[in-house]
Order: structure tokens, then C-alpha cells, then sequence
């Protein structure tokens, strides 16, 4: 997975598909697509190798810039999980889901989620091969919150991912 900045003059869907070209003329598999939808700007890409170092070595050309290769074993929230979903789905059976008492926001929707559990449990098998977007959760938060300077966001999870942003 590879992080990078992007502009309105960047041609981001123009390189995917180059990568995707480059990776099938090499007879390798073609997957190369937003992954992560981290804040303005910033992206992170999920993929194949092949096409992960595409963009890296032409990022001049389609006027990205790349910021970060993470060290993953997977392209996360890519079609290249989609097998990891009745994986989820298996996981998930039996497990009774509790009617929240505050808003849960999806990353596979990028919106408030439904209270009903099976849409919940959907979303959150379907999360494993789509992108995360964090982005459009934040655009929700500010713009509910504008008479705040800074509203109050509550992390819940192993790491300070959302934090340092």
C-alpha cells in the first residue's frame, strides 16, 4: 500500500489505469485503487507490487506525489480482500449486535450507521474489501459541529492512526 498526496491538477484514475495496463502487459494481476481516503488530499493506494511501483516511478507525470510505502501483509480495503469477506461474514455468526447509544460512523459508507444490526454487520463485512473513508466522516463531523472551534473525537482502537492526522 503506498500513501500519497494529491491536487485538482493530479490525474489519479489516468495513472490507475496506466498501472493497471502496465501490470497485464506484464501478465500480472491488474489492481490498483484508492484504499483509504485519509484526509484532503491525501490517499492511501492499495494494489499489486507491480502497479504500486508504477505510480511511484511515473508519479511526476500524473502529478502525484508519493509520500509512503507501508509495510502491510495485504492490499487492505481492495477487491484484491474480497475472498477475506465470507471470511468476516463466518466470523460474524452468532454474534448478537447491541443498539448503540451514541453515532457510529461507517468507514464502508463514509455516513452515520443504520441501527439496525444487519446493516451494520453488512457494512462491516463489505469494509474488508472497499475503502475506508475517513474523509467524508470528517467532512460529516465538521460540518455538524461548526459553531465548534474543535469538537471532541473519541479513538477507540489498538493504534493512534486517526490521531496523528
Amino acid at each position: 500500500m503506498l500513501t500519497i498526496r494529491v491536487n485538482a491538477s493530479s490525474k489519479l484514475e489516468e495513472a490507475f489505469k496506466a498501472a493497471c495496463e502496465d501490470a497485464m502487459e506484464a501478465n500480472e494481476v491488474p489492481v490498483c485503487e484508492v484504499a483509504n481516503y485519509l484526509y484532503q488530499g491525501v490517499k492511501v493506494i492499495g494494489g499489486t507490487n507491480r502497479c504500486l511501483t508504477y505510480l511511484e516511478s511515473n508519479a511526476q507525470r500524473f502529478n502525484i506525489q508519493p509520500l509512503k510505502r507501508l509495510a502491510v501483509s495485504g492490499a487492505f480495503h481492495t477487491r484484491l480482500m474480497s475472498n477475506a469477506m465470507e471470511a468476516v461474514q463466518h466470523a460474524f455468526t452468532g454474534l448478537q449486535f447491541e443498539q448503540s447509544f451514541c453515532n457510529i460512523y461507517s468507514n464502508y459508507t463514509g455516513k452515520i450507521h443504520s441501527r439496525k444490526a444487519g446493516e451494520i454487520r453488512n457494512a462491516l463485512i463489505h469494509q474488508v474489501a472497499e475503502p475506508v473513508k475517513w474523509e467524508q466522516i470528517q467532512q460529516l463531523l465538521f460540518r455538524k459541529h461548526q459553531n465548534f472551534k474543535f469538537p471532541n473525537y473519541i479513538e477507540i482502537g489498538p493504534g493512534r492512526q486517526l490521531g496523528s492526522m
